[in-house]
């Protein structure tokens, strides 16, 4: 799932509207579909950058990525009123 920027790389993308013409009710619904569910990752991904977590690069050894990703994953699912049962 992408904006349009990614348009013709196989990710599932809006559709575009061509000069002159508009898009169908069906293209329009499903762009709708599209940006609802892109809007939710784009605010997760921005509330992760506010902590400062990963708004730098990552600063220590690379093996320990997953395990700091999944913390932050685990803080940002509890922040969101998420359980782990």
């Amino acid at each position: 799932m992408a904006d349009k920027g990614y348009i013709g790389l196989g990710l599932a993308t809006p559709a575009r509207r061509k000069p002159g013409q508009r898009l169908s009710r069906e293209q329009k619904r499903n762009n709708r579909v599209l940006n609802r569910l892109r809007s939710v990752v784009e605010r997760v991904i921005a509330h992760i950058k506010t902590w400062r977590i990963l708004h730098t690069g990552f600063r220590r050894p690379l093996g320990l990525y997953g395990r700091v990703f999944a913390v932050v994953r685990g803080l940002v699912f509890l922040a969101g009123g998420g359980t782990f049962e």
